[in-house]
């Protein structure tokens, strides 16, 4: 029996490409949107697709969100260790915001990490905003957080074990139960 819809992944199975080239040929807009419902191609639509030029979208395999982090902290010119232990100066975290912010496309369906086309971590990495845009998505820690409220860094601190830090100026405060 041949399958009438396909969703992404079985698609890319019945064309023979990788799953990654599938996507990232749909964020391009080589492949049209689903036609058979939000998430799904018909069958037709599946054989009408070119293999080939989807291969030829993404030459290269996708690369991890760790390594675009590396790719963007070296851009920096502020490499990432190579060593483990020490802390990067680019993390992954910050890779998952550029791809909430719509500047990198996610080709990865696992929730636990990312894949991106190398030639889109490039065209970031060549921005010339990218050392804020860095700095706006990195968490800041206790001292950099309280230094960026304009507050002392105790204050900071009694503000948050106290959980009642969610906007500077209100406070909210959790019920506590007495008993």
């Amino acid at each position: 029996m041949r399958r009438t819809e396909y969703d992404a992944g079985q698609a890319a199975g019945r064309l023979k490409v990788p799953v990654a080239a599938f996507r990232w040929a749909r964020h391009t807009g080589l492949i049209p949107a689903p036609d058979a419902s939000a998430s799904r191609w018909s069958r037709a639509a599946v054989e009408a697709l070119d293999a080939d030029a989807i291969r030829a979208a993404m030459p290269t395999p996708p690369i991890s969100g760790s390594a675009a982090a590396d790719r963007i902290a070296d851009a920096l010119g502020t490499p990432n260790p190579a060593t483990s232990g020490e802390r990067p100066v680019v993390t992954a975290f910050v890779v998952r915001r550029f791809v909430d912010r719509g500047l990198l496309a996610d080709l990865s369906a696992n929730p636990d990490g990312t894949l991106h086309h190398p030639g889109q971590v490039t065209q970031v990495c060549a921005r010339a905003d990218l050392a804020g845009l860095v700095a706006a998505d990195t968490p800041l820690g206790p001292e950099q957080a309280a230094a960026r409220l304009g507050v002392r860094r105790v204050d900071f601190t009694d503000r948050v074990v106290g959980v009642r830090i969610a906007h500077w100026g209100r406070c909210w405060r959790r019920p506590v139960s007495l008993y």
